[in-house]
């Protein structure tokens, strides 16, 4: 997700307010580096990690519909729609401006 606003300490109820849209992000997880100190951050905040363009704008309704789709040389790896997540985008921005901020893109 792309915050579109300052947020803390947000609601589930209230977490669709401040998603300005959805992007796909390249996770390039180091490996070596992760099992090397044991730490998550590091290997996966590599500048390799990439995100796809900022202009998808979230629309009212549009959250349930998403799907994630991953292609590996045009053929279909995982086709799913994010309600079937573990945890929902409206938990996550709860649970993760519990203990943090997430500031809006520029």
């Amino acid at each position: 997700m792309v915050i579109g606003r300052h947020a803390r300490h947000v609601k589930a109820a209230e977490a669709a307010q401040y998603i300005f849209g959805f992007t796909c992000v390249n996770d390039v997880t180091a490996r070596d580096l992760q099992k090397k100190d044991g730490q998550w951050t590091g290997p996966k905040a590599l500048t390799p990690s990439a995100g796809g363009p900022r202009d998808r704008p979230a629309r009212p309704g549009r959250l349930e519909r998403l799907r994630v789709r991953t292609f590996v040389d045009g053929e279909k790896k995982q086709d799913a729609p994010i309600h079937d997540m573990i945890f929902t985008v409206p938990f996550l921005i709860e649970f993760i401006t519990r203990f943090m901020t997430l500031e809006p893109v520029t």
